[in-house]
């Protein structure tokens, strides 16, 4: 098992991707609460104190796709500019006078 460092910390692959689980987990159940359970609950519970405005559970993802379409489609864009082969101009040889 290799080891990478963070925050200066030695960590194997198996822990980063035990964070990396964690992490993933509790912001896809925190969003699906702030987005699918929050609109049942009436407007004056103390719950709705925990979570930003409903807009921004609409807002905020479609902010994140169109930032990630970007960076994407513009790597792409210059990969393929950069490995198109360069174009020679061939000029055909004069032709020898006899």
């Amino acid at each position: 098992s290799e080891e990478f460092y963070f925050l200066g910390m030695a960590v194997s692959d198996k822990m980063a991707g035990a964070m990396l689980l964690i992490v993933g987990s509790s912001v896809y159940f925190y969003y699906i609460a702030w987005v699918v359970i929050t609109p049942f609950i009436d407007q004056d519970y103390f719950i709705h104190n925990y979570f930003p405005r409903r807009e921004l559970g609409v807002i905020i993802p479609i902010v994140c796709g169109l930032l990630l379409s970007v960076v994407v489609l513009t790597f792409l864009s210059l990969v393929m500019i950069n490995s198109r082969p360069t174009q020679r101009h061939h000029v055909p040889d004069k032709p020898k006078m006899l």
